[in-house]
């Protein structure tokens, strides 16, 4: 009987085998990494009643600091009512001189005059020195 050199095409060769091998390996790699990022998302953005119940816990507590915080600082500029009438500035009005600085901006930080629009006499309100640099925090100028 004579021997047959014959392979069935049905059984792939070493180097078709290992690349089945990686594609195979592939597309459970890929399958794996979507449902990971599938199960990522979905624990971080809460949905439906969850995320409603989330956001009205939030705005609730923001409401809850701002009413507390408006009880001592009408004008909620960061001064209190009591410092407010110290210093000679309106309780109710966050930026008395109308320059563009908060009261306790012009009180803390730049030194200013929260009752004088234009503190150093250059011609420009001190929010306008304020934001091209002119006037610096502790009331150092340019």
């Amino acid at each position: 009987m004579e021997e047959s050199n014959y392979q069935p095409e049905s059984y792939p060769s070493g180097n078709n085998k290992k690349k089945i091998i990686v594609i195979i390996l592939a597309v459970v790699a890929l399958l794996v990494g979507v449902i990971l990022f599938v199960l990522l998302q979905s624990k971080m953005k809460p949905t439906g009643e969850q995320g409603q119940e989330n956001a009205g816990a939030v705005n609730k507590d923001f409401i809850d600091s701002i009413q507390k915080v408006s009880q001592t600082d009408k004008d909620l500029d960061g001064l209190s009512d009591k410092d407010e009438l110290n210093t000679g500035t309106n309780p109710e009005k966050a930026d008395t001189d109308g320059d563009g600085l908060l009261d306790k901006d012009e009180v803390v930080i730049y030194k200013t005059n929260p009752l004088k629009a234009d503190t150093y006499g250059i011609g420009h309100s001190d929010g306008w020195g304020v934001r091209r640099g002119i006037i610096l925090p502790d009331g150092k100028r340019k």
